[in-house]
């Protein structure tokens, strides 16, 4: 078996995207989005620019920021999908070391490693994470009731995961070179449409080199989340896709953010 790069070698691109004219690019096997899903367009102005040239580039830079549902603490989420997402049925290059979608019971032991510095944000609400989706069929147009939405945060600031905190688990994850038991948050909660599973890494990553054994994390998922309302045993999952979800403190207010994927590969 071996290694992917999920960024293009050699190759440049820079894509702008606005509030309201949102799309997605391509650069090898990502399909890369601005994402301003929850994003009141007339009171937001600026621009999220993604770039590669060696690695992944997001600059957030909103002179004002205008959430249409300020409850939900969250603007947009600026990512590098891969496989595929079911809103928009968005559908990227795949590997066939990790050909997504797949069923949860066919995940091989990859790993996930991920080269990633968030460089700079100003007092705003942000994480840097996973977003997975777990759902009853393949290639599924949207998301709903029984399907589960999966994160997992490596770093975070002034935000909080949705529905409630169930307590702590550890799950190994490679940091730097060195792989340990590491202590997360479970936070389990019902958006209304799916439930929601997010875990927290303690102790947040803003930069770091990290390792990810993904069919791990998916056990994990499934011993917490199955004899609760839902049951995933016979899920699939769609694709992966890894970004920051971010929000101004205050509805209205600016919004700077920036951070860099140095590398993005997958290991089998």
């Amino acid at each position: 078996m071996g290694e992917v790069n999920l960024i293009p070698v050699g190759s440049t691109g820079s894509w702008v995207y606005e509030c309201g004219k949102d799309y997605t690019a391509y650069a090898g096997f990502l399909g890369l989005q601005g994402n301003y899903w929850n994003a009141n367009c007339s009171g937001t102005n600026g621009t999220v620019k993604m770039s590669v040239n060696g690695g992944l580039h997001t600059l957030v830079n909103l002179t004002k920021a205008e959430m249409r549902n300020p409850n939900l603490g969250v603007l947009g989420y600026p990512e590098a999908i891969y496989g595929y997402k079911p809103f928009g049925r968005i559908k990227t290059r795949i590997s066939q070391e990790l050909p997504l979608p797949i069923a949860i019971s066919n995940i091989p032991n990859a790993w996930i490693n991920l080269r990633y510095e968030v460089v700079s944000h100003n007092s705003l609400r942000m994480n840097f994470s996973f977003d997975l989706w777990l759902t009853k069929g393949s290639e599924q147009a949207g998301v709903f009731r029984g399907d589960l939405e999966f994160m997992i945060w490596l770093y975070y600031s002034n935000l909080r995961p949705a529905g409630s905190l169930e307590g702590t688990l550890k799950a190994p994850l490679t940091i730097n070179g060195v792989t340990n038991d590491v202590e997360w948050e479970v936070w389990f909660g019902d958006t209304g449409q799916w439930n929601i599973l997010t875990l927290r890494l303690i102790n947040p990553l803003k930069a770091a080199s990290v390792s990810l054994p993904l069919r791990v994390f998916i056990e994990k998922a499934l011993s917490i989340v199955n004899g609760k309302s839902i049951n995933i045993t016979g899920h699939y999952l769609n694709g992966l896709e890894v970004g920051t979800e971010y929000g101004p403190i205050k509805n209205g207010d600016a919004v700077q953010l920036e951070w860099i994927m140095h590398e993005y590969t997958i290991r089998i």
